[in-house]
């Protein structure tokens, strides 16, 4: 768990008292599917999701897993998600993630564990009683404070056996993509799973980054999230932050990581989206200040990786070959 206290001083909201008169519509929503209620009395905070009618199911799988961990879920219906979260979301800034942060830490006093409704809890997030011991504000995945970002994802291969040819969807993998430069104090970000304290410096990112979203329509909410921390006006609120280990937002091609709070399908490209790379004369990401990662990959790039066989297998004269064994434990 790595501090990281960002840039200071690199961009102001247009309300710098950050209060939710000033810069937070109301959060008028469907319905609370789950209510926190019954374990309240032992929580310290609220994990909080919002899902669509569409989302039903993966709203219910949440919520079961929660139960199952005897966590404190708020998980509410909403009519649709903010453009931000979704390419065909509306423009109504009212179903942002930001926004929505917000209306829980105001309606249950209580720190947030903000959850995407399609994630499932799947072992106790003990590194969340840490960060209230160490009154962290803010925490989130970062690529670039990841030694290891390697993403793999399946390949549909014909195999054929003494009984036939078939193809499989499941068994084997390949490298997708990977971040390889790093940084502690500058974010790029996945944002399926956030904490917030319920503090000043928490509420004036949280702040800073609906007005981002408010100001760049039709860009992804990870990018403004990553202009709002890179730009935090530090010199005037105090920010602790740290980055979730990879294990606290684990997606689908993760496949050598083990998960705490899972992302069990592979997540959308992000296709769609605008670009945010400057705004106000200000940068999402100063590349300058970025080294590059120098680790080897936890499994070769030119390798399919057999799930089943663990085995690496090497493309040679159209044929694929045994090239090493895989060693390192697999969650799929």
């Amino acid at each position: 768990m790595s501090n990281s206290w960002g840039r200071s001083g690199l961009w102001r909201s247009p309300h710098p008292a950050c209060s939710s008169a000033d810069v937070f519509p109301d959060f008028p929503f469907v319905r609370a599917l789950s209510d926190p209620g019954p374990f309240m009395d032992a929580a310290r905070y609220v994990v909080g999701a919002m899902m669509t009618p569409s989302h039903r199911h993966f709203g219910e799988r949440l919520a079961a897993s929660c139960r199952a961990l005897s966590l404190p879920l708020a998980l509410y219906e909403v009519p649709y998600v903010h453009r931000s979260i979704s390419t065909t979301g509306a423009d109504d800034l009212r179903y942002t993630k930001a926004n929505y942060v917000r209306f829980l830490m105001d309606h249950y006093r209580f720190p947030v564990l903000y959850v995407d409704a399609d994630c499932v809890i799947a072992r106790p997030p003990t590194l969340i009683d840490q960060f209230l011991k160490q009154q962290v504000d803010f925490a989130i995945f970062n690529w670039l404070a990841q030694e290891h970002t390697e993403a793999y994802i399946p390949k549909e291969l014909t195999v054929q056996d003494p009984h036939g040819a078939w193809t499989t969807r499941d068994r084997f993998y390949r490298f997708s993509h990977s971040i390889d430069v790093m940084s502690q104090s500058q974010l790029l970000c996945s944002g399926a799973v956030q904490w917030y304290n319920n503090t000043a410096a928490a509420r004036a990112l949280l702040a800073n980054w609906q007005e981002v979203i408010a100001r760049t329509p039709g860009t992804a909410d990870d990018k403004c999230l990553d202009f709002a921390f890179n730009n935090f006006p530090r010199h005037d609120t105090l920010l602790r932050s740290v980055w979730l280990e990879k294990g606290y937002a684990r997606y689908a091609w993760w496949i050598y990581e083990c998960p705490i709070i899972n992302h069990p399908e592979i997540p959308y490209t992000g296709e769609g989206f605008v670009a945010l790379d400057e705004l106000d004369g200000k940068r999402r990401i100063y590349r300058e200040q970025l080294r590059q990662r120098k680790v080897a990959y936890v499994f070769p790039k030119d390798c399919l990786i057999d799930t089943q066989a663990r085995t690496l297998l090497r493309l040679q004269d159209g044929t694929w070959r045994a090239a090493g064994a895989v060693s390192t434990p697999l969650w799929l």
